[in-house]
């Protein structure tokens, strides 16, 4: 049977309880995040999708292009998903491969043989200096790896994923009764929750301008050719992770100013008494002086 001074213990420190579990569902959130679209169970997490727009004017001349060659036949179907650690075409005809999914790490596809075999020739231009004619070439997979690479860094992400996991420790080591070092322990985490939160909230937001502005620039910038897809599942588990911080924050701040007030409060009570007894203290002396 539980003990009255166990439960008393729980309850006592249930807040802290709650903050070590917002803090792990914050820190999976992270880690699912960066590690999504970097594999093929990981697919549905990721950040951009780039398509082929089959409404488009030059969807035949793109079709074209790829019939050309038994090998890449059917490849203009494919869908190109950017994360934060690597890059997974899914879509893919059993003509070309055995499987329909493929990942790759972020900075290592240009080595891969499918990132030659997107490579469509769009436009062939003359140049002005001769009679020869030059063809304009459109790759979607080099679009997904710039956007991977050069827009949408993992940095901010590990640090922040560094920095919760150090955090979770540090609330862990001060629910424990009996420790030593717990004020400053409690004022690093004061400390580290609210740089934290806004690290996160900028690398969030971070995010958030990046898949807008693929989903936004890109289809203009390839006159209509491509279509990009926006993360939704990758945006909520930043958001989330963001609010769960935030809560984690809040959580602390309280437990702070909770403690403040608890201490205020018995320094009143340790006054009162002294400061209630002394006014008898000298009513007494004047009546015995009033009556010698």
């Amino acid at each position: 049977m539980i003990s009255i001074s166990i439960i008393w213990f729980i309850v006592k420190r249930a807040p802290r309880f709650f903050a070590l579990a917002v803090d792990i569902v914050a820190i999976f959130l992270l880690i699912f995040l960066l590690v999504g679209n970097n594999s093929t169970s990981q697919v549905s997490t990721y950040l951009t999708s780039f398509e082929f727009d089959s409404s488009s004017p030059m969807y035949r001349i793109i079709t074209s292009s790829f019939s050309s060659n038994n090998s890449t036949s059917d490849l203009q179907n494919v869908a190109v998903r950017a994360g934060y650690m690597g890059i997974c075409v899914t879509g893919i005809p059993s003509t070309y491969s055995e499987k329909s999914t493929l990942c790759y790490s972020r900075k290592n596809i240009s080595n891969a043989p499918l990132y030659d075999d997107l490579d469509v020739k769009v436009f062939n231009i003359r140049s002005s200096n001769s009679s020869s004619t030059q063809a304009t070439q459109l790759n979607i997979l080099q679009l997904a790896e710039d956007s991977s690479v050069r827009l949408i860094h993992p940095y901010v992400l590990m640090a922040v994923i560094v920095l919760t996991i150090v955090m979770f420790c540090c609330t862990l080591f001060a629910t424990i009764p009996k420790l030593p070092g717990k004020t400053y322990l409690n004022r690093f985490l004061l400390a580290l929750c609210p740089v934290l939160t806004l690290t996160w909230g900028i690398g969030a937001m971070w995010t958030h301008v990046a898949i807008h502005a693929s989903s936004n620039y890109i289809p203009h910038a390839s006159m209509g050719i491509l279509k990009v897809k926006m993360g939704y599942k990758a945006s909520a588990m930043a958001w989330a992770a963001f609010a769960f911080l935030n809560v984690n924050c809040l959580i602390l701040w309280a437990l702070y100013f909770r403690d403040r007030r608890s201490l205020s409060n018995e320094i009143d009570r340790i006054r009162k008494p002294s400061a209630r007894h002394a006014p008898n203290d000298q009513s007494d002396g004047s009546t015995l002086a009033s009556k010698y």
